[in-house]
């Protein structure tokens, strides 16, 4: 992830993530694609699969989603895809 913090104590970031993992039994990996915004009391961000970086049980995996993260607290994360 890259952060740009204001002086307001607000942020933008942007990042990739490697996701290693099964999704309805089948195994492989992926990348999420995420941007967003810090608040100064949550995060909050949307993110895509990175279309072609499905490996194995994953090939052809594509979707978005969304996360909300208070700060200290619990993170809210969705994720819809399709799977061919």
């Amino acid at each position: 992830m890259l952060m740009f913090y204001r002086e307001d104590k607000t942020a933008s970031f942007v990042g990739m993530q490697h996701v290693v993992g099964k999704i309805g039994g089948r195994s492989g990996s992926f990348v999420l694609e995420t941007s967003g915004s810090y608040d100064g009391k949550a995060a909050r961000a949307s993110w895509s699969i990175v279309p072609g970086s499905g490996t194995n049980g994953l090939r052809g995996l594509r979707g978005s989603g969304t996360y909300i993260a208070g700060h200290g607290s619990t993170a809210e994360i969705t994720l819809e895809y399709e799977l061919a």
